[in-house]
């Protein structure tokens, strides 16, 4: 009967934990990187990091990549809260970043970041494989987001979406869009939807980049977006301060929600174990059960500079027609903690690739530095000379005017009374045959 009660202990225990989800939340102004369970409880803080922005999670592994812009490093940190890599100016390997702004991580481990300049993609241990530029390239890259359908990359800058294989190969281009905010993927199908934010337009494309829907009405500004379990997708318009959900089939649900306890919402996630969404506005972690009910999560110190989601296995998809890979000994084991992300991620009967932690030889690492040279692309050299070239060109305009203004003033003066002269004739003019239609007039009445 004990060893009864004990079972029964552990298996809500078990289910309690596999119910939870994981969230890893930076703070530039506190320079920390939080890691916290969905019910608010914070696991670990690591802190005295530099201004932290951009954070993403391996779901393969649970680790977070985390990004500092300014610093243009990159860390690795495990859900134990170590640091196994430390790449930047100030490490051991430099990476030699312009500005990383987003990451995401493939089915073989590989890193792939959206610098300022370049897609770059890195090994498991932060260093450079190659780098994505000029023609083949995306200017000004945002977002990054890894397609398990198919294996793919997908890319979004400040004007074009551009999906890559694995090993940098445009596969097409989408163009038209103007400063979109967010980029998320429905892994079952590979269909893309971009928020649009300056075209207050949300697109949903299919895994072939064929456009499947444009959601317009009542969509303003939006900033971010997230599909659920079920295909539908939920967008955050900003400006209204409201949160909108779509059927995969370009139905507005009008499921609107409009909370006046959440601020100005800016990220949202969708745990697909539970379909709850979950709500980032400035300093607040808000979570919206399907019933309706609005709990607040946590309250950070400071405003969040970025938020990632652990879903574990529960986000992986392996299609069908590929033969689920085995799982290697060589794997991140020692690196995770039994957080319940972990746990869920381990119970699940979703196979995933894992990363090899294979360290290549110093031949090998002299070779890919070799054919990855770092340049940056071609297209902003040229918009600089020509944003200098115009520059130039206004003030020379400037100065031409001013001098004329300056050396005929006199004559702009005789102009000015010339064009009044002019318009006090034709006024005249106009009077005389208002008055000759006004007296043929009046002299038919008399006839």
């Amino acid at each position: 009967m004990k060893k009864l009660f004990i079972t029964l202990i552990s298996m809500m225990l078990m289910l309690t934990s596999i119910a939870q989800a994981t969230f890893w939340a930076t703070s530039g102004v506190q320079g920390e990187l939080t890691n916290l369970n969905d019910g608010g409880t914070v696991n670990f803080v690591v802190r005295d990091l530099d201004n932290p922005s951009s954070v993403t999670v391996d779901p393969h592994t649970g680790n977070a990549i985390v990004l500092i812009s300014e610093n243009k490093e990159l860390l690795i940190v495990t859900p134990s809260g170590t640091i196994p890599v430390h790449v930047g100016p100030e490490s051991v390997y430099n990476p030699d970043f312009s500005w990383p702004l987003d990451s995401t991580v493939d089915a073989d481990g590989n890193i792939w970041v959206a610098d300022a300049e370049a897609i770059i993609k890195l090994d498991s241990f932060g260093r450079v494989i190659f780098k994505i530029t000029g023609v083949d390239g995306i200017q000004f890259p945002r977002y990054v987001s890894y397609s398990e359908r198919d294996d793919t990359l997908v890319a979004v800058g400040r004007y074009d979406l551009v999906k890559y294989d694995l090993l940098g190969k445009p596969l097409y281009r989408i163009s038209g869009f103007k400063n979109p905010k967010d980029i998320d993927i429905y892994q079952p199908t590979g269909m893309i939807a971009v928020a649009d934010t300056d075209n207050s337009v949300v697109k949903l494309f299919s895994m072939q980049g064929y456009v499947l829907q444009s959601y317009t009405l009542g969509v303003r500004q939006p900033y971010a977006t997230a599909f659920d379990s079920n295909g539908n997708l939920w967008v955050v318009n900003t400006l209204d301060r409201k949160i909108m959900q779509f059927s995969p089939f370009g139905q507005h649900l009008e499921n609107d929600i409009i909370n006046s306890e959440i601020g100005v919402p800016k990220e949202i996630f969708v745990d697909h174990a539970t379909n709850d969404l979950f709500v980032v506005d400035k300093e607040d972690l808000w979570r919206l059960t399907k019933e309706g009910k609005v709990k607040l999560v946590i309250t950070f110190d400071q405003p969040i500079s970025d938020i990632a989601l652990d879903l574990g296995a529960s986000s992986s998809y392996i299609p069908t027609s590929l033969p689920a890979p085995s799982v290697s000994s060589t794997s991140y084991q020692d690196m995770r903690a039994s957080s319940s992300a972990v746990q869920r991620r381990d119970m699940s009967s979703i196979q995933t690739r894992t990363p090899q932690q294979v360290p290549p030889s110093e031949e090998t690492t002299r070779e890919e530095t070799r054919s990855a040279p770092v340049s940056a692309p071609d297209y902003a050299e040229e918009e600089m000379n020509e944003e200098v070239t115009q520059l130039r060109q206004q003030v020379a305009e400037q100065r031409q005017v001013m001098n004329e203004i300056i050396t005929k003033q006199p004559v702009a003066q005789e102009d000015k009374n010339s064009e009044i002269i002019a318009v006090l004739v034709v006024t005249f003019l106009i009077l005389l045959v208002l008055a000759f239609l006004g007296g043929m007039m009046l002299r038919k009445k008399k006839e």
